[in-house]
C-alpha cells in the first residue's frame, strides 16, 4: 500500500498525486510524514496545502514538527496553511510556535498569523508588536497612530501588499513623523503602480518635504501622464527652483492635464524665466490651457507681464480674452498708456490681416485703446478714429470673401461691397466682373453701378455692361444657400 501510494505520489498528473495526499489524509500513519513533507515542494499550490492539512491530521508529535519545519518553506501558501493547521491543534500553546510570522515577509502569510493569533487570544506585548498585528490586519492608520514603533512593520507592508493597500501604507506612513518613514516614501516614488507613485507624491507634497524635491522632478518623466501632472502640482508646493526647466519643458506635453498642471505650478513661482515659460503656453492650442496661463501671468501681479497679457487680447477664445482683460486691469488700470503694452503692437498689426474676423476685429479694437492707428501713426491727440478701423476691417473681410471658392460667398461679399458706398470698393470689385458664376458678375456691376464707378478700359467696360443688362433684365435670384 504504502510502495503504490508513493507511486502516486511521483506521478506527472497533478490529479493523481492530489488524489493520493487525500487518501494519505484518511489513514493518519506517522509513517506517511515524511511522503508528506516532500508534497510541499510540489509545482501545484493547491497540492501543496492539501499536504499541510493532510500533516495536521496526522499523529503528534511527528505532526507538529512538520508544521513547525513548513514556517520556513519557500511557497507562503505553505506557511499560511502550516499557520492555520497549527492554531486548529494546539490552540493557545501554538503561540510561541506563530508570533514570529506575523512578521513574515509575505502579505497573507502576515494576515493569517494575525487572525490565528487573535482567534487564540493573544495579546502583543510591545508596541512594536502590536504595530505589526494591525499592519498584519490591514489597519493602517491604527499602526500608524503608535509613532515610529510602525515604521518597520508598515516597511515591510509598503513592499508586498496588494497595490490598494499600498495606497493606505503610504497614508499611514505620513502620519507617523519620523524620518525613517519619510524616507520609505521617497523610495516609494518608483512603485510599480502608478495610483500608489500619485498617493506618494501628494503625500510629501502636503507635508512640504523638500527633500522630496529631486524625486518629483524625475516623475515629470513618468510614463503616466497623470503621475507627471501630480509631480508638476507638488513641485509647485515646494516652488523649487530647480524644476523651472523641467516644468517649462513640460508644456509641450501631449496630455493637456500635464500642461495645466505645468502651468499652474510654474505660476507660483517668482521666477522671469517661469514667466517667459507660461507666455509661451498662451499659443497652447487647448483654450483652458491658454486660460490658465492668462490667469497664473496675471496672479504674478508683475508689470512686466503686460508684454505677454496684450497679445492674449486678440485670443480667439473669448474667455480668453476676458481673462486677459481682467489680468491687465489687475496688474495697471491703465495699461493700454504703459510702455511694455507697446511692445505688442507689432503682433497687432499683424492681426489686422488675420483670417479670422474675431481676430481682425479684436486687433482693431485693442489698437484703437492705445490710440494708436491702422499704420501706425497717432490720430487727433492720439486718440484713433475706431469707426474707420473698423470700416477697414470690413473691406478687408468682404474683399478675402470676394475670393471664397462658394459663389453664394462671393455674390453675398458683392452685394455687400456696394451697399458700403465706399469708392475703395473698386479695385476690389472690378476683377470679380470676370467672375466664373453669373450672379456674381451681376451682383459686381449692380454694385458698381450703385457706387458710380467709371472706367477707361473698353474691355472691362463691356464686361460690366453685359453683367448688367442681365442684371437689369433678370430678377436677382437670392442666394443659393438660403433657397
Amino acid at each position: 500500500m504504502r510502495w503504490w501510494t508513493l507511486q502516486f505520489i511521483k506521478a506527472k498528473n497533478p490529479k493523481v498525486r492530489m488524489k493520493a495526499v487525500h487518501r494519505l489524509a484518511m489513514k493518519p500513519d506517522a509513517a506517511y510524514i515524511g511522503v508528506l513533507e516532500l508534497c510541499l515542494s510540489d509545482e501545484v499550490a493547491e497540492i501543496r496545502v492539501a499536504a499541510v492539512k493532510a500533516l495536521g491530521a496526522m499523529p503528534r508529535p511527528g505532526s507538529l514538527n512538520a508544521l513547525v519545519k513548513a514556517l520556513g518553506k519557500s511557497h507562503e501558501d505553505v506557511r499560511a496553511a502550516a499557520i492555520d493547521e497549527l492554531a486548529r491543534i494546539s490552540g493557545p500553546s501554538a503561540v510561541g510556535l506563530i508570533e514570529n510570522s506575523i512578521k513574515d515577509a509575505a502579505h497573507v502569510v502576515r494576515n493569517r498569523a494575525a487572525l490565528a493569533l487573535g482567534a487564540i487570544g493573544w495579546l502583543p506585548g510591545s508596541p512594536a508588536l502590536e504595530a505589526w498585528r494591525w499592519v498584519s490586519l490591514g489597519e493602517y492608520q491604527k499602526a500608524a497612530s503608535l509613532g515610529a514603533a510602525a515604521v518597520e512593520a508598515l516597511a515591510a507592508a509598503l513592499k508586498d501588499s496588494p497595490y490598494y493597500h499600498r495606497q493606505t501604507v503610504v497614508e499611514a506612513l505620513g502620519q507617523v513623523g519620523d524620518a525613517r518613514a519619510v524616507k520609505l516614501l521617497r523610495t516609494a516614488l518608483q512603485d510599480d503602480d502608478f495610483n500608489v507613485r500619485i498617493r506618494v507624491i501628494e503625500t510629501l507634497a502636503e507635508a512640504r518635504e523638500t527633500e522630496a524635491g529631486p524625486g518629483f522632478i524625475r516623475a515629470l518623466a513618468d510614463p503616466v501622464a497623470r503621475v507627471r501632472a501630480q509631480a508638476a502640482e507638488a513641485l509647485g508646493i515646494l516652488c523649487n527652483a530647480e524644476a523651472v526647466d523641467p516644468l517649462i519643458k513640460l508644456l509641450e506635453d501631449l496630455e493637456w492635464e500635464v500642461r495645466l498642471a505645468a502651468i499652474v505650478a510654474l505660476g507660483k513661482m517668482s521666477n522671469p524665466k517661469a514667466a517667459r515659460g507660461i507666455a509661451a503656453a498662451l499659443k497652447d492650442p487647448d483654450a483652458e490651457i491658454r486660460e490658465a496661463a492668462v490667469k497664473a501671468i496675471g496672479a504674478a501681479a508683475d508689470p512686466a507681464a503686460i508684454e505677454f497679457l496684450v497679445p492674449a487680447l486678440i485670443d480667439i477664445k473669448t474667455t480668453v480674452r476676458h481673462k486677459a482683460a481682467s489680468a491687465l486691469a489687475a496688474i495697471d488700470k491703465e495699461w493700454e498708456k504703459n510702455e511694455i503694452a507697446h511692445r505688442a503692437v507689432p503682433t497687432l498689426k499683424a492681426a489686422l490681416k488675420h483670417k479670422d474676423y474675431q481676430i481682425r476685429q479684436a486687433a482693431t479694437d485693442v489698437l484703437s485703446k492705445m490710440g494708436i492707428g491702422r499704420f501706425g501713426e497717432p490720430a487727433l491727440g492720439g486718440m484713433i478714429n475706431a469707426s474707420r478701423l473698423q470700416r477697414e476691417t470690413v473691406l478687408e473681410c468682404l474683399e478675402s470673401m470676394l475670393r471664397d471658392e462658394d459663389a453664394d460667398i462671393r455674390q453675398a461679399a458683392a452685394e455687400n461691397l456696394g451697399r458700403l458706398g465706399d469708392r475703395r470698393c473698386f479695385s476690389v470689385l472690378e476683377p470679380a466682373l470676370g467672375d466664373a458664376d453669373l450672379w456674381v458678375r451681376c451682383a459686381t456691376a449692380a454694385a458698381l453701378k450703385q457706387l458710380n464707378w467709371k472706367t477707361d478700359s473698353t474691355e472691362v467696360r463691356m464686361k460690366w455692361i453685359a453683367a448688367l443688362k442681365v442684371a437689369e433684365e433678370l430678377p436677382m435670384p437670392p442666394l443659393r444657400m438660403a433657397r
